[in-house]
């Protein structure tokens, strides 16, 4: 059994549930050695209370995670960060977070923040996503994990959940995304919570419209074919948003199944220390 998961949200997100105390609780009783948080990164212009917590918020969260780290320090290593997205003209608030936190893992959400008076909306992938938007997507991680920043790559293979069809632009994205890995060390994650979007039918093939399969958006195994074959670093993400999710191994059995047969290279050690 893996002992670490760095993929871990607080009710402050909005859609998650439990305390933090309950969560720290959970994690030991289900043999974890390292538990990180990683909420939702804020951001000053958003307030969507269903999505991610509030900018004023971020202090509050800092403060509680410093405390769990000395109420369990006998019992458990604790981490705390952010689950964050790389977007261009926000730079600066993410170095100046990153600096506020053990860690950042990139789980890139959405395109671009779309904000005015009357709304607050996001370009997020999961909505829909076209060929070109999948080689965006690939193109925020690269310059991501340029920046240094970035322990993890949460859920890589997200962009399916927008999508239907695994294009040659779904494999040049995977592949850029697996070399991206393979060259600096960041490990993917083979994220457990895809299983909670349910199965949709997928065309796996452009040139035959028969090529279809019903599957999870990820973990997506066209994507880790990829993975496995250009030995990317890889380790499972519970992706908690709930306490007892941290004890549900039947998560981990799907992913098995999914991914059998793949010889992916799986990493001992968290890649937060």
């Amino acid at each position: 059994m893996q002992k670490f998961n760095l993929h871990t949200h607080t009710f402050r997100c909005g859609h998650a549930s439990g305390t933090d105390d309950q969560m720290v609780l959970s994690a030991i009783e289900a043999g974890f050695e390292l538990l990180g948080f990683s909420d939702h990164m804020p951001y000053p212009e958003l307030h969507l209370p269903t999505c991610r917590m509030f900018y004023d918020q971020r202090q509050e969260y800092v403060d509680s995670m410093k405390k769990l780290k000395v109420k369990y320090q006998d019992r458990i290593q604790l981490r705390f960060g952010y689950e964050a997205e790389y977007l261009e003209d926000h730079q600066e608030l993410l170095e100046q977070l990153h600096g506020e936190v053990d860690y950042l893992i990139l789980g890139q959400h959405f395109k671009a923040i779309e904000t005015n008076p009357a709304y607050e909306l996001v370009y997020d992938y999961d909505a829909y996503n076209n060929d070109e938007d999948v080689l965006f997507y690939a193109g925020q991680i690269e310059k991501a994990a340029a920046t240094g920043w970035f322990s993890l790559i949460a859920h890589p293979d997200y962009f399916m959940l927008g999508r239907r069809t695994f294009t040659p632009a779904c494999a040049e994205a995977a592949q850029r995304i697996c070399a991206v890995s393979a060259k600096t060390g960041i490990p993917l994650e083979i994220n457990l919570n895809g299983v909670h979007y349910g199965q949709h039918e997928y065309r796996i093939s452009t040139a035959d419209p028969t090529s279809t399969e019903t599957t999870y958006a990820y973990p997506f195994r066209k994507f880790w074919e990829i993975a496995a074959a250009m030995r990317c670093p890889v380790c499972y993400g519970w992706d908690a948003h709930a306490p007892l999710v941290l004890q549900d191994f039947s998560r981990v059995a799907v992913a098995e199944k999914l991914l059998e047969g793949l010889p992916l290279n799986f990493i001992s050690r968290s890649p937060v220390e």
